[in-house]
């Protein structure tokens, strides 16, 4: 049995001052309240879990009473669909602006997509614990528009590892295995960096896992 103590540990240490706004990407749509309920929404899910947080429990976090909640969400679960939906968002753009950053050849379009890929689970990593590991807690019709998103990622990284293989810049043992692969070693970065931050800066990590991505695929042994 996998021990997940390393995935919660983290998570488990919120600053003494309060809910830190900084744990959540800027959200210029949402009301100064809104944004305060999805922050208190975010530091108890990390810390507790969806099903052990109350919207009581939110609601005091956020300085608002409950009937006040309500009117910016319907329910404990629209929270954090929304927070699901702001982290696969926020990863998806930094997928699409690492591609667009870097050049054609596939070797340099994985080191992009993978530093992306590391950056954005050290910058927002309580967000990443909560919109990957929580995200099943929701119902499909409330995971939708996220689930899309995330689909569309994935689909980034199959179609550049596919194309690589073509193109004899890869060498791949097996495609789908060496994606999930890529994409579960960055993603796990979330859990353990908030602990070991001051060992390694967050491009320090996306070059090593650049490298490592690289080892991965073959792309030593290919033939170009």
């Amino acid at each position: 049995m996998q021990d997940r103590s390393l995935d919660r540990q983290p998570l488990l240490q919120p600053r003494p001052e309060g809910t830190d706004d900084s744990t959540l990407p800027p959200t210029p749509e949402a009301t100064p309240t809104k944004r305060r309920i999805l922050l208190a929404g975010l530091k108890l899910f990390a810390e507790r879990g969806y099903h052990a947080t109350s919207i009581r429990d939110i609601a005091a976090g956020a300085g608002v009473q409950s009937a006040s909640l309500y009117s910016h969400f319907a329910s404990k679960e629209a929270i954090l669909a929304e927070l699901v939906l702001i982290g696969h968002d926020e990863h998806h753009r930094d997928l699409l602006s690492a591609l667009l950053g870097s050049g054609v050849e596939p070797r340099q379009q994985l080191v992009a997509l993978v530093g992306a890929h590391v950056r954005g689970h050290c910058r927002y990593p309580t967000l990443a614990v909560v919109a990957n590991h929580e995200m099943a807690q929701l119902s499909e019709e409330a995971l939708a528009p996220a689930a899309a998103i995330r689909r569309h990622s994935e689909a980034i990284l199959l179609e550049l590892l596919t194309r690589g293989e073509q193109q004899g810049a890869f060498r791949l043992v097996q495609l789908d295995a060496t994606r999930v692969a890529i994409a579960t070693m960055g993603s796990s970065v979330a859990t353990w960096y908030p602990t070991y931050r001051d060992l390694f800066t967050p491009d320090q990590l996306a070059d090593a896992y650049a490298t490592l991505a690289l080892r991965m695929v073959g792309a030593d042994e290919a033939v170009s």
